[in-house]
């Protein structure tokens, strides 16, 4: 696995991005390894208007976005100027939600101001295997995540908040040129 943040080339970072999709799992990111409260993973999962990623990346979660955001917007670099060189601003320019996720310790998710019906049927998703993933864990390990909304005020919720108040915002949303990325669906093993 190669860390995302360290490649160059957008035709690299779209199959490395796609190689991860394919093999990320939460069950995995939040339940090995959770004993003691030293952080041992990071990750960034993104809904974008078209599709759903997620990479591990190295504590740089801003690095990582912007190599993904490069790779999958041709305009990247215009529109990460037009917003001062955030790349969270950014990537709810496009429309984009990102999660910064953290195996011990509460997670950060960007919403922007509108998403659209595949958003918010990906965001009920993730939720859904959050509370799984929390049935799983003792009472003291739950994940949890804050939630930031950028519409027309900053609102800070939970994700139980953030799943309800985005139902409202779903709408259709302005395309940007997004190049998607080629994820085959996961195989079920079993051993």
């Amino acid at each position: 696995m190669k860390r995302i943040e360290d490649l160059y080339y957008p035709k690299e970072i779209r199959e490395e991005v796609a190689e991860q999709t394919q093999t990320f799992s939460l069950n995995d990111f939040y339940l090995c390894g959770s004993d003691g409260l030293t952080i041992d993973n990071y990750a960034l999962y993104m809904i974008t208007p078209r599709q759903r990623l997620s990479v591990c990346c190295s504590e740089s979660h801003g690095r990582t976005a912007e190599n993904i955001l490069f790779a999958i917007y041709s305009d990247y670099n215009y529109v990460f100027k037009a917003n001062d060189w955030d790349w969270r601003a950014t990537a709810l320019a496009y429309g984009d939600i990102i999660m910064q996720l953290m195996s011990k310790h509460y997670s950060v998710i960007w919403l922007p101001k509108v998403i659209n019906e595949f958003q918010y049927e990906e965001l009920v998703k993730f939720y859904n295997l959050t509370k799984q993933i929390n049935m799983n864990l003792d009472k003291t390990r739950q994940i949890s995540f804050r939630c930031g909304y950028y519409g027309d005020e900053f609102c800070e919720m939970s994700l139980d908040e953030a799943i309800h108040f985005m139902k409202d915002k779903v709408c259709e949303v302005a395309e940007h040129g997004e190049t998607l990325i080629d994820v085959k669906p996961r195989s079920k093993t079993y051993f």
